[in-house]
């Protein structure tokens, strides 16, 4: 019941929220653009004349709808105005300014791999990457692949540096520990920037990473784990 009442309720703000700034979540637009759809449908059945009137009433909420949804996607809100581009733009995920970056051994860490803002996607599928630096014999061995971009953020013995929105988490040589990292990962999931999914692989990752005892040890790990 408080699902449905929190649908409508968001539904129902739309109509109040007659404005350009601000954001709209992909969930909340196209949940708004389906119940706008179904009550035209029945309205239409009912009187032709009531589903022109709501038709009118509801155009200029929801494109202002429409042009949060896109703004929250990380780009302006007028390319609602370019026909297709615009409708396609409505799908895309949720961008947030994210940074991430630590120093490990000379410049070995990767840059992160979008510009400006980043999507939960794009920042999972980052930190769960391989970092391709890890090797056997405490760093002197073979290349073992499988180490996880994230595990260096938490066992690096340089400096770092951490950045969601306007909140950034900066820490010195031998200040890197996973907990800055798990508070990190909470902050975006709590601003609804992840999905529980995206939050359970990143913290799995974490904890895995707690096994770890230094940034030298990670290819001996990985091997032993294939063993």
């Amino acid at each position: 019941m408080n699902t449905i009442k929190n649908i409508f309720k968001m539904y129902i703000e739309v109509f109040k929220q007659i404005t350009l700034k601000g954001r709209m979540s992909r969930k909340d637009y196209w949940t708004f653009f389906i119940i706008n759809v179904a009550i035209s449908f029945g309205l239409d059945f009912i009187s032709n004349e009531v589903y022109h009137i709501f038709l009118g009433v509801s155009i200029l909420p929801g494109f202002c709808a429409g042009w949060r949804r896109i703004q929250d996607a990380g780009y302006k809100g007028w390319f609602i105005l370019i026909p297709v581009v615009g409708f396609i733009t409505l799908f895309f995920k949720r961008k947030e300014e994210v940074e991430i970056g630590v120093k490990i051994f000379t410049n070995n860490f990767p840059e992160v791999p979008w510009l400006e803002n980043a999507n939960s996607n794009q920042v999972t599928n980052f930190l769960l990457s391989d970092c391709g630096c890890s090797f056997t014999n405490n760093g002197s061995g073979e290349l073992v692949k499988g180490d996880k971009c994230i595990w260096y953020l938490g066992l690096s013995d340089k400096f770092g540096k951490l950045r969601y929105k306007d909140q950034v988490i900066e820490w010195g040589f031998n200040e890197a520990n996973f907990n800055i990292v798990e508070s990190f990962i909470q902050v975006m999931y709590l601003d609804g920037f992840l999905n529980k999914h995206q939050n359970r692989l990143l913290n799995e990752a974490i904890e895995e990473g707690r096994k770890i005892k230094s940034i030298y040890e990670i290819g001996d790990y990985l091997k032993n784990k294939q063993i």
